[in-house]
Formats: structure tokens, sequence, C-alpha cells
């Protein structure tokens, strides 16, 4: 009895398979007019005329029906269509992932007749969801009048939204053919990586003095007191130590700390590496992109003078930079070919510097550079490069298992778990020289 249900459902699985394979795949481009409604119409169409011609006189009354219904599914949206016009904007300019923004749609109707079935297509959905589904169905626009539809839209990843060229579509009143005009976007929405906070920092050790800083052990006129001197010609007397001076029956001025400055160059090489397919590594490249602004987020709080190089680009702040804007916008313009897209206006990337770069670019002396890498890239950068590291990995790709001891695990400074991130756990900085274990 067992041996039986066995074949019978392996009978079933065959007969499944067989009802789905695709024998003739050439022929494919000649049917496919048949997935849509109209296609089947236009069958019934050329089925009830024949029958018509060779049967009888009856068949001349359902192809005049079905050509009338045709004929008006395809009308009527057709000519809905061209008295619409229809414009989408965001409550705000730039926003980041998973940060709820408010979008406005406004759809104008210069008919005087309602216009149904509308709904608002493509554009939000990532590109490679295939679902066709639209993005939101819209209500009855009146006759002379204009409608606006708002919803809260969640961006899902980074990027310049909307993705493509909206468009509104309308099938109404019989969906047997979509209907489509686009909608024109005035602004853009810049959608910055996500950051999460570090715990900690490198130690500072600046060599560029600035009124805004980190206060270092330097002679200076900020902070507390680091030590005694003698009087130079131009110290300010509020600066004498007193008791000191007529200890010593000369003139002792007291030295304080001083705020200086330290670069730091942030790197990441979002090109897709050989021998990797392009679904795994987009995943991973927006960590390396979330990483990376977490790293300028948090080292500009630290008063560092940032710069940032994404691939061939590099993006350098001004030193009187109050956020690190023009970065965020450059990681939200990157696209896959390794091109920044055009932003929708001219301020949409802010004022900074950015220039190609060659493979080997030198920065200044003592800047802090800082290599955002994954284990499989690792091995192909690590041998030619000399800066510090910081390690991107996913839970299950630990160091040890893709790296051979001692490749540079003396440069790591941070060694990033993603799923600590997706839990809101705050990586530690590492100090040179320490081993690099599991978390």
């Amino acid at each position: 009895m067992a041996g039986l249900s066995k074949r019978l459902k392996l009978l079933g699985k065959s007969l499944l398979a067989a009802g789905s394979h695709d024998f003739c795949p050439g022929l494919n481009r000649y049917v496919y007019w048949l997935k849509q409604p109209i296609g089947w119409f236009v069958l019934a169409a050329m089925a009830s005329l024949l029958v018509a011609v060779v049967l009888g006189p009856q068949g001349w009354v359902l192809f005049a029906g079905i050509v009338a219904v045709t004929l008006l599914g395809v009308l009527w949206p057709a000519l809905a269509m061209r008295g619409l016009s229809a414009e989408l904007t965001f409550d705000r300019r730039r926003a980041t992932e998973q940060q709820p923004v408010r979008v406005k749609l406004t759809v104008s109707n210069r008919w005087p007749l309602p216009i149904w079935g509308l709904a608002l297509d493509r554009g939000f959905a990532a590109s490679s969801d295939r679902s066709g589904r639209p993005v939101i169905a819209l209500g009855c626009v009146r006759p002379w009048s204009t409608a606006e539809f708002e919803w809260e839209h969640v961006p899902e990843a980074r990027g310049i939204l909307p993705i493509a060229r909206p468009i509104l579509s309308n099938g109404f009143p019989f969906g047997l053919w979509q209907s489509e005009r686009e909608v024109s976007v005035p602004v853009k929405l810049l959608v910055w990586p996500r950051t999460f906070t570090l715990d900690g920092i490198p130690e500072v050790s600046g060599n560029r003095f600035a009124v805004t800083g980190m206060l270092q052990q330097k002679a200076g006129h900020d902070g507390e007191f680091i030590g005694t001197r003698p009087y130079r010609q131009g110290d300010s007397l509020r600066f004498i130590h007193w008791a000191q001076t007529a200890r010593q029956n000369e003139l002792i001025v007291c030295e304080r700390q001083t705020h200086c400055r330290r670069n730091v160059r942030i790197e990441l090489d979002p090109a897709l590496p050989g021998g990797q397919s392009e679904v795994t590594w987009e995943e991973q490249r927006e960590w390396l992109f979330r990483v990376a602004a977490s790293l300028c987020r948090a080292f500009h709080a630290h008063r560092f003078q940032i710069e940032c190089r994404l691939g061939e680009e590099l993006v350098q702040l001004p030193e009187n930079a109050l956020d690190i804007k023009p970065i965020l916008d450059r990681m939200a313009c990157w696209t896959r070919n390794g091109q920044t897209a055009a932003p929708s206006t001219p301020d949409e990337i802010g004022s900074t510097k950015t220039a190609p770069v060659t493979g080997g670019s030198k920065s200044a002396s003592g800047t802090l550079q800082l290599l955002v890498t994954t284990p499989e890239q690792l091995l192909e950068r690590v041998a030619c490069s000399e800066q510090h590291l910081v390690l991107v990995q996913s839970g299950t790709n630990r160091v040890g298992n893709t790296w051979s001891p001692g490749v540079g695990r003396e440069r790591v400074l941070l060694r990033v778990g993603v799923d600590q991130l997706a839990q809101h756990v705050s990586p530690q900085w590492l100090p040179l020289g320490e081993s690099c274990h599991a978390a």
C-alpha cells in the first residue's frame, strides 16, 4: 500500500512537471499577447467571426458585442488619461533608510467626467521586485478638479527615489488595456544609508591646530593647564602664574591645552569583485555603505577632518563643514555601474570637493586611513594596501575561516558584525595589534 501511494505521488509530480514545462521556448514571443486580457478578447472575436462566416448569421451578433466591449475597454482609459496631469512630491529632500517619509501625489482632471480606477505604478519598489503590483490605488478624481493623495512610504534601501519614472495607469472599466501617463517629479528624494553608533573612537593624536577639535596635550590657550614656562614677548598677562613668578623672580606663565584636528580618510570599494554574484554582493555592498557612513558620523562628531573615497571618487569636506551631508549625498547617488547618478537640482549634492583618484592616491601626512572591506575583498586588497582595516562580516562568516592567520590581522582597528548591527549592538574599537576573534 505504501509503495502504491509513493508511485501515485511520483506520477503526480511527473504530470505537474510535464504540464509546466516549456517545450517550445522559441515560440513564446508569438503567444505573449495572450497573457493580456485583450488578447483573449481578440481571439474570441476571431472565433465568432469564423462562426458567422461558416455557420450562420448569429455569429455576427456575438462578434459585434465582443468588438464593442473591446473598443470601449481600450478607448475609455486612453481618452481618460489624455485629460490628466500628475505631480509627485516629498515632504523633505533627504531621508534615511527605514525612515518614513510623506509622499503627495497631485492629480488634475481637465475632463467634465469623473475618472475612476487610477493607480500609481513603478518607482518605489526595488529593481528586483517583479510582482507588478501598483504602489498605491487611487480613488475617484472629480471632473474639472485637482485631487491630492498622501501616504507614508518607508525607503527600503539607499538611493534616489523614485527609482524609475512613476506612471499613472488606468484600466477602467473592464481592465482589458492599461493606459499610462508619466508623472512629473520636480525634486527627487535622496535616501542616505543607515548609520549606527560606534562605541569609542581610536586615540586622537592630531597635529593640525584648529579652532575646534579634540583637546591635546600641546601648548595653546584652551582647556586645562598642562604646565608652566618662562614669559615670552606677546604672552597675555592673564596667564602669568604669580606664585611661580615670585618664587623664580622672573615672569612665569601657565600653558594650557589646545585644539587639534587630525585627517581621516575612509575608503570603500563598492565595485563587484571577481567571482561573486551580483545578488550576493548587493547586500554586502549596502552594509559597506552603512558602516562607512557610521564611521564618517563618528569621526565628524569628534572633530576629525574627513575624506571619503567611493571607488574612484574622492569626496573632501571643507574644514568648516557643519555636517557630513555631502558625503552621504554621494553615497546615496552611487549606482551599480560605479557612477554617481545626476541629482534633480544643482544643490542636491551640496558644495564639496570631488575628484577622480587613481588606485594609489596619496593622502596628507599623519592621515588616519581606514579601508572598509569584507573578508572576500580582504585578500585582494591587503597585500597592496597600508591602511588600517575595518572588517565587515556577516554572522556566519568568521575571519578565521576565510583569512589566513597573520595576513593583515594586526591592522584591524574595528571588526563589524552585520548581525550585531541588526540587533543594535555597538561594535568596539580594537587596539592596534590585538588579535581579532569571533564576537
